[in-house]
C-alpha cells in the first residue's frame, strides 16, 4: 500500500485549529440553548441554523485530517485503531451512563424501560446517541473504523472514497435539509423510518471524516492562501443562500447537513493549515484543551438549570443574553475540574487521548 506523507505548511502545531475548536464548541452550546428564539427568531435562525452549523463538520474534517497523519506515520494501523477505540468507546459509554442515570432520576423507571426497548436502544447506541448530543461520539467511532479499514485495504486509491463519501453525504442531505423534496423517495422514507434521521455516522460522520482524510494526501501550499480564503468566503455565502432559500420554502426536516458544508469545511481546514499561528496565545487557544469535555458536559447543566426557572424567562432579552454564556462557563468549570483533578478515572471523562499527531492537535477527538 502506498505510504504518502501529508504536506502542510507551518510549524509543529496549528493554533488556528485550536482557536476554531473553541469557537465551534461554543456554537454547539448555542445550538442547544437556542438564545433569543422567542424574541428574535430570525437572529436565532442565523446563529444556530446557519453560522453555527460549521461546528460539527469542522470537528469531523479536522479529526479525519489528523487521524490520517497518524495512520500514515504508524507501523501498524491496527494499533492506532485499537488505541483510538479503547479510549473513545469507554468515554462514550461513561457519558451515556451518566446521562441515562439522570433521565432515570428525572423521568422515572417506567419511561426508562419504555425507551430502552431493544430496537430503540440499539439505534440510539450506534446512530443517534443515548443522549442526543452523543450521536457525535457514535458517528466518530464509526468513521474511524471505516476510514481505518479503507486506508488498510484501499489506501492507494482515492477516487473510490470520494465517490462513496459523496453518495453517503447526498443521502444525508436528502434526509435532512432537503427532506421536503425527497420525503416520498423509498430509500429516504425507509432510512428515516428506521433510523429517524440521517444525521449519523453513515451519512454525516464518514463523508466529512473522509474529506479530512483525503485532504491529508495533497500539498497544502502557503502561496495559495488567498485562494483558500476566497473559497471560504464563497462557500460561506453559498451556505447563507442555501439555508435561507430552503427555510423560505419550508423544505428542511432539520438543519444539520447542507450541501455547502463540504466546501465550507474543506476551505476552513485549508485556511487553518496555511495560518498555523492564527489566534496564538489567545484565550481561544488556551481553552481548546477543554473543548472535548465541554461538548460532553454541556447538556448536563443545561438540562438541570432548565428545571429551575420558568420557561417565560426565555421572553426576557436579558435572560437570553446571559443564559448561553452561563451554560458555557458552568460546563467549562466542570470540565476544568474533571480535567485537573488528580484522579485518572475522572480525567478520562473529559481529556482527549494523549499524544500528538505530526503538526497538530491529538487526532480522532478534535472537538
Amino acid at each position: 500500500m502506498e505510504k504518502r506523507k501529508a504536506t502542510s505548511p507551518g510549524s509543529g502545531y496549528w493554533y488556528s485549529i485550536d482557536a476554531l475548536r473553541t469557537i465551534a464548541v461554543l456554537s454547539v452550546v448555542a445550538i442547544h440553548t437556542v438564545p433569543f428564539e422567542q424574541i428574535y427568531p430570525n437572529f436565532t435562525f442565523a446563529l444556530t441554523n446557519i453560522f453555527g452549523r460549521f461546528a460539527v463538520p469542522f470537528f469531523f474534517i479536522v479529526s479525519g485530517y489528523l487521524y490520517a497523519l497518524r495512520l500514515q506515520a504508524a507501523t501498524s494501523v491496527w494499533s492506532v485503531l485499537r488505541r483510538r477505540l479503547s479510549y473513545l468507546v469507554s468515554v462514550y459509554l461513561l457519558w451515556s451512563l451518566v446521562y441515562r442515570m439522570y433521565q432515570i432520576f428525572v423521568e422515572g423507571h417506567r419511561i426508562f424501560f419504555a425507551r430502552w426497548a431493544v430496537k430503540n436502544f440499539l439505534i440510539n447506541l450506534f446512530f443517534n446517541g443515548i443522549q442526543y448530543h452523543l450521536w457525535y461520539m457514535a458517528a466518530l467511532i464509526m468513521a474511524i473504523v471505516a476510514i481505518t479499514l479503507y486506508h488498510r485495504y484501499l489506501g492507494d486509491r482515492r477516487w473510490p472514497l470520494v465517490v462513496i463519501a459523496l453518495i453517503l453525504y447526498g443521502i444525508g442531505v436528502m434526509g435532512d435539509t432537503y427532506y421536503g423534496l425527497f420525503a416520498k423517495n423509498p430509500l429516504i422514507a425507509w432510512i428515516t423510518r428506521q433510523l429517524w434521521t440521517t444525521r449519523n455516522g453513515f451519512f454525516f460522520g464518514i463523508p466529512l471524516f473522509a474529506a479530512g482524510y483525503l485532504v491529508s494526501f495533497y500539498p497544502v501550499e502557503r502561496d495559495r492562501r488567498r485562494i483558500y480564503g476566497l473559497a471560504l468566503v464563497a462557500s460561506l455565502a453559498l451556505l447563507i443562500v442555501e439555508a435561507v432559500t430552503l427555510e423560505a420554502k419550508g423544505i428542511p426536516k432539520d438543519y444539520n447537513i447542507y450541501l455547502s458544508l463540504i466546501p465550507l469545511s474543506v476551505s476552513l481546514l485549508l485556511v487553518c493549515l496555511v495560518n498555523p499561528h492564527w489566534m496564538k496565545d489567545t484565550v481561544l487557544t488556551r481553552l481548546a484543551k477543554y473543548s472535548f469535555g465541554i461538548y460532553l458536559v454541556h447538556l448536563a447543566p443545561h438540562m438541570i438549570l432548565s428545571r429551575f426557572y420558568s420557561p417565560r424567562l426565555h421572553q426576557n432579552p436579558w435572560f437570553e443574553l446571559v443564559y448561553t454564556p452561563v451554560v458555557f462557563l458552568v460546563s467549562l468549570g466542570l470540565t476544568a475540574l474533571l480535567y485537573h483533578v488528580p484522579l485518572t478515572f475522572l480525567n478520562r471523562f473529559v481529556r482527549q487521548p494523549r499524544g500528538r499527531a505530526v503538526g497538530g492537535s491529538a487526532p480522532g477527538v478534535n472537538l
